[in-house]
Parts: structure tokens; sequence; C-alpha cells
């Protein structure tokens, strides 16, 4: 009796981009909105374990404050600014193409805080199927950021804005700063 191949899996009445990986092993590649669907629930997970290790009162209200502190889309976009410092060029393309996916969202919210935060999604889904030292390295750097008071992430947050932007032109007054310190 002969085995029967399953049907390769459609994507909206297509067929899903195939990899091989092992000897013959094909697996479909997820596109970037289904990476961010899978790296929220990744992502919410990891930042449930970290809430339950952290709080130290055992009340509801305290976890449900650390785990919304940890999950919102800013906090998002500035784990996704200290870890693009050492993504691969692979990476930081699958970053751009889900920061371009359309996402839904209120009317009085940032649209680019919440493209970033869903290109966020995307790196850890990517990371949980083809990389989990770096979902391990994510953990980490959670569990560091975690400790810090809404004051020094804000700071945090000022210090990666600075950084990371164009450089000021020569006619703007130069005020001297220290260069942002290495988080880890």
């Amino acid at each position: 009796m002969s085995r029967k191949t399953p049907p390769m899996p459609l994507h909206y009445g297509r067929a899903l981009p195939t990899v091989a990986i092992g000897a013959n092993a094909i697996q479909p590649v997820p596109d970037v909105r289904s990476l961010a669907h899978l790296g929220d629930t990744v992502y919410e997970q990891l930042v449930r374990e970290i809430a339950l290790i952290q709080n130290t009162t055992g009340k509801v209200k305290d976890l449900h404050r650390l785990s919304t502190r940890l999950a919102r889309a800013t906090f998002q976009t500035l784990l996704l600014d200290v870890l693009l410092d050492d993504a691969t060029d692979e990476e930081k393309a699958l970053v751009k193409r889900a920061r371009n996916v359309s996402v839904s969202i209120g009317r009085r919210n940032d649209q680019a805080l919440h493209r970033r935060a869903t290109a966020f999604e995307g790196l850890v889904g990517h990371w949980y199927l083809y990389d989990p030292s770096r979902l391990q390295f994510l953990k980490e750097c959670l569990w560091k950021l975690a400790h810090l008071s809404d004051k020094e992430l804000d700071k945090l947050r000022e210090t990666f804005t600075l950084a990371h932007d164009s450089p000021p032109s020569p006619k703007a007054k130069q005020s001297p700063s220290t260069p942002p310190k290495p988080l880890f």
C-alpha cells in the first residue's frame, strides 16, 4: 500500500514557497504576516514567564501591569532597536519586509510605531522557527530591560533615538554629549 503525499499547503489560493531542510524534507516558508502572528504569541509567552518570575507580591494586578508594560508597542520598538545592532542582513531584510505590511490600528494610534512592532514580532517568529539561540538572546535582553524603571526606559529610548537619527546639519548648534553606552 503506497502512501499519498500530502497536498502542498495553500496560501490565499496559491502554493507557499518552499525550502529544503535536511535531506528530503520540504517545508513551507511562512510569509511575514504569519511570522508576525507567531512572533506575537511567542513574545507574549516570554513576557508572561518573566512577569511570573519577577512578581514578588503575588498580586494579579502587578502581573498584569508588568506584562502590559513589556508587551506594548513602544517597548517592542525599543527592543527592536536594541536587537537590530547585532542583526544579520537576512534579519534586517525580514524586518524591512514586515515593517511594510499594512496593519489596522485605531484612529488615534501611531501607524509607524505599530508597523515597527509588527516587524519586531515577525523577527521573533523567524527566530522561533529558525534560530532558537537568538530567541534565547531576546529572552536575556528582555530580562535585563524588564528590571528598568519607566524613567530609565525613556532615557534608553532617547539614547537609541539620538544614536540612530541622521547627523545634524552643520548649521545646527552642536552640544557636547556623551556617546551611548552599550546595553549589554
